[in-house]
């Protein structure tokens, strides 16, 4: 059983520590976090292999992070992959204080809290979905107290820092500029798969920055009017 885990900025303890406890609670866990390397040229291709046979997925989100392109990124592909089967899918709120705080596409999915029930309705979800091993609740329970202080911890700390509490207001510009990294990360992935697999163009293909800016921005316009009618 293999557990997908999507964690960007101050959520990678939190989710290096979920990495790390998941085989002692599931036997047969097979927990795989992505590493810090996430240039287009190594990391699309990476996600979609480590996507082509996983079970679950859990996205760990913060007040900070719930904006960052490439956490956004993974929370798509997983949503594809799962499919209509949403519980297969939660998102872990590290700090927020009710759901209403979360903005972006995750808020589509089923959402918990990160306390110690949160975490346990999660595993219980894992536990009891199609290829879960569908242990004993109460064992179960026992197990997610048994490690939750670890998890908690690097919980704690996130609640506890500047930086979740003091999230710097992004401009219209930052937004743009962080969808020009994507889409650069994305153009440069695509031209080096289509030269490998159909003898498209060279893997030295390149947008311009006039037409980088120009799909960054749709992309926000896009997005932006979505933001509006759901209001």
């Amino acid at each position: 059983m293999k557990v997908f885990i999507s964690w960007s900025g101050n959520t990678k303890a939190v989710a290096q520590a979920i990495y790390s406890c998941l085989p002692s609670l599931f036997d047969d866990a097979k927990p795989w976090i992505s590493t810090e390397n996430r240039s287009g040229s190594i990391w699309l291709p990476e996600i979609d292999k480590q996507l082509s046979d996983t079970d679950f997925g859990i996205v760990c989100v913060s007040k900070q992070n719930q904006g960052a392109p490439w956490l956004n990124y993974e929370a798509g592909a997983l949503s594809r992959k799962v499919d209509a089967k949403r519980e297969l899918m939660p998102v872990l709120l590290v700090d927020f204080d009710d759901t209403v705080e979360v903005k972006g596409p995750v808020t589509g999915f089923q959402m918990k809290f990160a306390t110690l029930d949160g975490f346990y309705s999660i595993m219980k979800d894992l536990n009891e979905s199609e290829l879960g091993p569908g242990i004993d609740t109460d064992i179960l329970r026992k197990r997610v107290e048994l490690i939750w202080p670890t998890i908690d911890a690097e919980v704690q700390k996130v609640n506890s820092s500047h930086g979740s509490q003091d999230v710097k207001k992004r401009t219209e510009d930052d937004k743009y500029e962080e969808l020009l990294v994507t889409v650069r990360d994305i153009a440069e992935t695509t031209a080096i798969l289509a030269h490998q697999r159909w003898g498209g163009p060279g893997p030295d293909f390149k947008l311009s920055d006039h037409d980088m800016r120009a799909a960054a921005k749709a992309i926000g316009d896009v997005g932006r009017g979505c933001s509006v009618r759901n209001s």
